[in-house]
């Protein structure tokens, strides 16, 4: 698998990414990092393979066979480890790590909540401001989507157990 769209790393350890499990020291975290496709062919719903109908932007343009952007999604997922080997995921090994993402918000619930992150402004269960704008982080949910332009990419980060034999 292509490292760009998913690879596991040890936090804080230079160059250590890889599409297998690595062992990071002890204390510290394993994080995975899927990134999902962000350009899309502009006419197909679905396809035969359920990917065809998707490419991955370089350097963030959008290839001519897939030439609609689309909003960039990606899932960082963080481990604490023991520095032992040994790690394992329901489906296998490492490599076997995959990402399923179903968008179920209603429409103008999305936009209210993407009001907020753009504005910076924390904001209620219904996406409405609580408070004036703020510059500070606050907390909020654990997936987060922002178009892929102009704006950064965003994560999500979930803690999650591991198994280690």
């Amino acid at each position: 698998m292509n490292p760009s769209y998913f690879k596991w790393s040890c936090l804080g350890a230079p160059d250590s990414s890889t599409s297998d499990f690595i062992v990071c020291p002890a204390g510290s975290r394993l994080e995975s990092l899927l990134n999902f496709p962000d350009c899309w062919d502009g006419a197909n719903l679905d396809s035969a393979d359920h990917q065809s109908r998707m490419a991955y932007s370089a350097g963030g343009v959008c290839p001519a066979s897939h030439p609609v952007p689309v909003p960039r999604l990606q899932f960082k997922l963080r481990y604490a480890t023991r520095g032992e080997a040994g790690m394992t995921l329901a489906s296998g090994p490492g490599y076997t790590a995959h990402g399923d993402f179903f968008n179920a918000w209603e429409p103008a619930a999305l936009a209210n909540r993407l009001h907020c992150l753009y504005n910076l402004v924390k904001c209620g269960p219904e996406g409405f401001p609580e408070v004036e704008p703020t510059t500070e982080p606050t907390a909020g949910p654990t997936v987060t989507l922002i178009p892929t332009r102009p704006v950064s990419t965003p994560t999500a980060l979930i803690f999650a157990p591991l198994v280690q034999k």
